[in-house]
């Protein structure tokens, strides 16, 4: 059994001219049943749950465990998302002359952009 997560969120950047910028940030995983990675991601989902693999099915498991997974990927982009409000912020209000961030594959200057506005974050989790 492959377990995949694939989380995406896009964001809008407005650049001083008004042109927009469209970019989107995927983070996937893929964990193949048995290997060290997955059983890595196993261990760690029972002791943060208290959900044990004997105690229900494999596929209930593995789909809850999937969950997991997007959800601290999620977090991980919560917390990248405030970094970039906070650098906009710093720099609009005139605090900083540069606010450097990083969104998918992309190295923006806050600067240069009068705004950014971050869209649906959408999950998908399989399992075969």
């Amino acid at each position: 059994m492959k377990l995949s997560i694939s989380v995406t969120v896009a964001a809008t950047f407005v650049h001083k001219s008004g042109e927009k910028f469209n970019a989107d940030t995927v983070i996937s995983e893929e964990y193949n049943e048995g290997s060290e990675e997955y059983e890595t991601v196993a261990e760690g989902f029972e002791e943060s749950t208290g959900v044990k693999r004997a105690e229900t099915t494999e596929e209930a498991f593995v789909k809850n465990m999937g969950m997991y997974v997007a959800d601290e990927i999620r977090k991980m982009m919560k917390e990248r998302i405030d970094h970039i409000c906070t650098c906009a912020k710093e720099v609009y209000l005139g605090r900083a002359e540069h606010g450097i961030v990083e969104f998918g594959g992309w190295i923006l200057n806050m600067k240069d952009f009068s705004a950014v506005a971050f869209g649906e974050t959408k999950v998908n989790v399989s399992y075969k």
